[in-house]
């Protein structure tokens, strides 16, 4: 019955275009979950917030949150469902690109803590190698250096420390 500068602005016709159409901006693959909606509406039952979307005149999809309501006439009776629109694509770009930087985020991290563990694992092994050698050296040079040794066990000592050292 009435077509408002909002929806033209949203969807890109003008009133007099459709007028005569019942739902002109109702894609074919959400005709009947509106149907049963708009149904739900005639029989005096108000909805809110349902998303959906609608075609504009350059047959683009369009985000939109839709309210229907019923339409009393004077006597009370519904005689028509009043429908308003939001154009909630913004919103939804908004929301798909945020779920996008979350899946990136998370993957981003699950391989920085995959790398943290090959780190922490290949530093513990390089400890565990290098301790190994570096007993030996320390034990040998802690008894060199307390001078105990005789010249034989000092060779050896020395030839024990050299080949650790290498």
């Amino acid at each position: 019955m009435t077509w408002n500068i909002a929806a033209e602005r949203i969807y890109g016709w003008q009133p007099q275009e459709v007028m005569d159409q019942v739902f002109p901006v109702i894609p074919d693959h959400q005709e009947e979950q509106f149907n049963r909606l708009f149904q739900q509406a005639l029989k005096n039952n108000t909805l809110s917030n349902y998303e959906f979307q609608h075609l504009g005149k350059d047959n683009n999809l369009i985000d939109i949150s839709i309210s229907l309501a019923p339409l009393h006439n004077a006597e009370g009776n519904v005689c028509g469902v009043v429908m308003t629109a939001v154009d909630i694509t913004t919103r939804k770009r908004i929301e798909a690109e945020r779920f996008n930087l979350l899946q990136r985020e998370q993957s981003a991290r699950a391989e920085a803590e995959a790398a943290n563990r090959i780190k922490d694992e290949f530093l513990a092994v390089l400890s565990h190698e290098l301790r190994t050698p570096l007993n030996s050296i320390l034990g040998w040079i802690t008894l060199i250096q307390r001078g105990k040794l005789n010249n034989t066990t000092l060779e050896q000592a020395l030839e024990v420390i050299e080949r650790n050292a290498s």
